[in-house]
Parts: structure tokens; C-alpha cells; sequence
């Protein structure tokens, strides 16, 4: 509408007269009547309509203009049973629901709570006496203050009190009925257990000299700057105000830091995990997990998950070429070894042109052949020194006709040959010719 006018009535609240001023485009008017807002006790009737009208709570049911709580029937009518049953249930439930949470209150150990505090957040139980107040219940040196289970998991720990303190506590206090503990307690004797703890406390002290550090820097860098402008500004108005906006970011940046040095414990312990996990420790991952309950924290947890997949793909990847590498290596030095053995081989042999130059009188044994020579050895008995043997090698350059007449004449690796003059050993070498020309034919 263009215009509202709106007449208060001592039953609306300030959620009702929300909605009824919020419905124009242009123009609202506010009557009320001074019988209705009656003054009273020094206050004008208009003081009255305002602080009625300014009252917020839950909506209730009516019945003849007036707020209907009652759990009584207002009237001999179904409607009126029905809205009775409906405020006593919700008189039961909420008198059920304060009376548990009184008596939780009441008599939870908070001993108990830190405990678990210590397998689930990281916390440094030590850091946290437990005190009793005057009425006997537990509650928590923080510092100089003390503070209820509720107020701690809250403030000191960061926790949302609906979605995450009041479950937490509940659960607590369930075990603590029951006499049992869910959680293994830290052995500070096993060895895994006591590695996490050192390394916490490692990652606490050194993300306290990274804030000094940091902060360090920042002052550095804005000195530095306000000397810049000291020296290049042109009158001292400029001056003033450069420095001015020089100190006014540093303290910006220095609250910011401050803000995440400070952060809660809870989250300082989820970021230990995530390095931890980043860095492949046994059951991190799981723990991180565990402790992920809002969106940012798994999203961080999705990411990490993906790096340690990509991760584990690079180590595989790397595994598989260093094995290759490894076994380049191996080959290439069965290779020189080869070589070597073949250079030294060579070294000491003798070469010959044809088999005619073979030595008479003698026992040859064919040694073998590669793509560039054929060889023999030749096996000699020196009868003056009690019969000795002498080994000579003697190798042919390899030709095609030579590989020819040694296929024909299938030679292998370790056959002897006797050779008993220069003539038979032509004629050998003939024999082969004459074997390859009636293969061909």
C-alpha cells in the first residue's frame, strides 16, 4: 500500500508491529489510545505503549482477543481441549528439558569433559584446572576466571552451543551416568601417543614465534615506510597523514593476526591435524575428519584428501621411474662389463685374414662369433714346463663369405678342429667352399 495507518493494541509485540510498519510504499501512522496504554507509575501512556510494543517472546495462542497459555480449557469446546493439551505438552517439555539440564549442570564433572577434550581437540588438560563453586558444582580456571562446561566449550573452545557444546555435553554426561569412557585415554608410554603430544606442542611453540615474528615484521615494514614519507613528503600535512594511514594498516593488519593467533583451540588443533595429514601421519586423516563439522572444514578436508591422492599418484609415478632408471643402470654396467671383456679379448688376440693362417699341428676350438669377427682358440702344450697350455685367440674379420661358409659348415660354439698341416688346412677351407656350392644347388 501507498500509506498504512496502524492502531496498537497491548496484545501485539514488537515482531507484530514489524509487520504492520514494514507494508507501505510512502507513509505510516502509529495511533494508540491512552485508555488501552493506561499510565502508571510515572510513566506517561506513551511510555507505556512503547515499552509494550517493544516486547519480544513466542507467539502464543488467543482466544477473545487475549494471549492464551493456560493449560486449562478456556471453554466446554473441542478447539479449547485441543489448545490446553498442546500448552501442557509444551509446559512438560520444556519443565522436562530445564530440570536435565539443571541437573547436568549441576553434576557434571568437568574433569570428565577435559578429558575428552584432550582425545578429540588436542587440548592441554594441564593447562585447565578444575575448581568447585560455591553451590558444588565443577567449573574451569581459565586464567584468572572461572568458567561453567557450557561457557567453556563456547568461548574457549569456539563452539556453536545448540549444534555442537550442548551435544557434547550431553554425551559426556550419558558416559558419566554409565561409568564408562568411549575414548581411549593418550598412553603417555606409547610411543605414538607421546610423539602426537611432543609434536603438538611443537607446532604450539612454533606458531607462537611465527605471530611474534610476523608482528615483528609488520612494525618493521611500516617504520620503514613513515621514513619513506618523512623524507619524500612535501609539507607536513602530506607527512602527518601518510603516517597516519601507514599506522592505522599496520594495526589493521596486526588485528588481523591477532584475530587468528587467537583463534580457538579446537581450530588451532584442526589446523595441527591438517599438517600432520598433509604430511601422511598414521591416523591424522581420520582424526581430521572427525573434527571437520563445518563447511570450510570439509572443503579444507576435500582438498587435502585430493593432495594426498595426487600425491600418492607422483610417489607411484616416481617409484616406477626410479625402478627404470635403476635397472638402465644395471644393464649399462652389464654392458661395459661386456665390452670391457670384449675390448680385453681383443687386446691380446691375433688377427687373421682366412683360415689358411690358422696354426698346424694343432687342436682349435671354434669360441664363437658376433657381427664383426668369428674366433678360434688354439690350445698349445709347452712340454718344458711340464706340460703347460697356452691359450691364443685368433679372430677373422667377419665377411659374408665367412659367415656363409660358417653356417654351412655349422660350426658351434665349442666344437674342436684339427688342423695337422698348412695343406689340409687349405683343403678344410675347400671342403666348406664345395658344401655351400652343393647347398645352393
Amino acid at each position: 500500500v501507498d500509506k498504512a495507518l496502524v492502531l496498537a493494541n497491548p496484545i501485539m509485540n514488537a515482531e507484530n508491529i514489524y509487520v504492520a510498519e514494514t507494508r507501505h510504499k510512502e507513509e505510516v501512522t502509529l495511533f494508540y489510545s491512552e485508555e488501552k496504554f493506561a499510565a502508571s507509575a510515572g510513566k506517561s501512556s506513551y511510555q507505556t505503549m512503547v515499552e509494550s510494543l517493544s516486547q519480544t517472546g513466542t507467539k502464543e495462542f488467543t482466544a477473545n482477543g487475549k494471549a492464551w497459555s493456560e493449560t486449562a480449557r478456556k471453554d466446554d469446546s473441542l478447539v479449547s481441549q485441543l489448545i490446553a493439551d498442546h500448552n501442557s505438552q509444551a509446559v512438560l517439555a520444556s519443565a522436562a528439558n530445564d530440570a536435565t539440564y539443571r541437573e547436568m549442570k549441576q553434576n557434571l564433572q568437568a574433569g570428565r569433559v577435559i578429558d575428552r577434550l584432550t582425545k578429540t581437540h588436542g587440548l592441554q588438560a594441564d593447562l585447565y584446572p578444575v575448581v568447585k563453586a560455591d553451590d558444588g558444582s565443577d567449573r574451569i580456571q581459565v586464567g584468572k576466571q572461572t568458567m561453567d562446561v557450557g561457557a567453556f566449550l563456547t568461548k574457549k573452545m569456539g563452539m556453536s552451543y545448540k549444534t555442537e557444546a550442548l551435544p557434547y555435553m550431553k554425551e559426556c554426561y550419558s558416559e558419566q551416568m554409565k561409568n564408562v569412557y568411549s575414548l581411549k585415554a593418550p598412553d603417555k608410554d606409547l610411543a605414538q601417543d607421546k610423539e602426537l603430544v611432543a609434536a603438538y606442542a611443537e607446532f604450539r611453540k612454533d606458531r607462537d614465534a611465527a605471530y611474534k615474528a610476523a608482528k615483528a615484521a609488520i612494525d618493521a615494514a611500516a617504520r620503514s615506510s613513515k621514513d619513506e614519507v618523512r623524507k619524500t613528503a612535501e609539507n607536513s600535512q602530506e607527512r602527518t597523514a601518510g603516517i597516519k594511514a601507514i599506522s592505522q594498516e599496520a594495526r589493521e593488519l596486526k588485528a588481523d593476526l591477532k584475530q587468528e593467533h587467537e583463534k580457538p583451540s579446537v581450530e588451532i588443533y584442526k589446523d595441527f591435524m591438517a599438517q600432520r595429514a598433509i604430511q601422511g601421519k598414521q591416523g591424522s586423516l581420520d582424526d581430521l575428519e572427525r573434527l571437520s563439522v563445518t563447511e570450510a572444514d570439509r572443503t579444507r578436508l576435500d582438498a587435502i584428501k585430493a593432495d594426498i591422492e595426487q600425491q600418492q599418484i607422483e610417489a607411484k609415478e616416481d617409484a616406477t621411474k626410479a625402478f627404470a632408471a635403476a635397472e638402465q643402470r644395471r644393464l649399462d654396467t652389464i654392458n661395459k662389463e661386456t665390452q670391457h671383456d670384449k675390448e680385453e679379448e681383443a687386446k691380446d688376440a691375433i688377427e687373421i685374414s682366412s683360415m689358411s693362417e690358422l696354426p698346424t699341428g694343432v687342436e682349435l676350438e671354434y669360441t664363437g662369433s658376433t657381427e664383426e669377427y668369428a674366433s678360434f682358440e688354439v690350445v698349445e702344450k709347452d712340454s718344458a714346463k711340464h706340460h703347460q697350455e697356452h691359450r691364443k685367440t685368433f679372430v677373422m674379420p667377419m665377411t659374408p663369405a665367412l659367415k656363409e661358409k660358417l653356417f654351412a659348415a655349422k660350426l658351434e660354439k665349442g666344437d674342436k678342429l684339427k688342423v695337422d698341416q698348412k695343406s689340409e688346412s687349405k683343403a678344410a677351407e675347400k671342403k666348406m667352399d664345395e658344401q655351400i656350392k652343393k647347398t645352393r644347388l
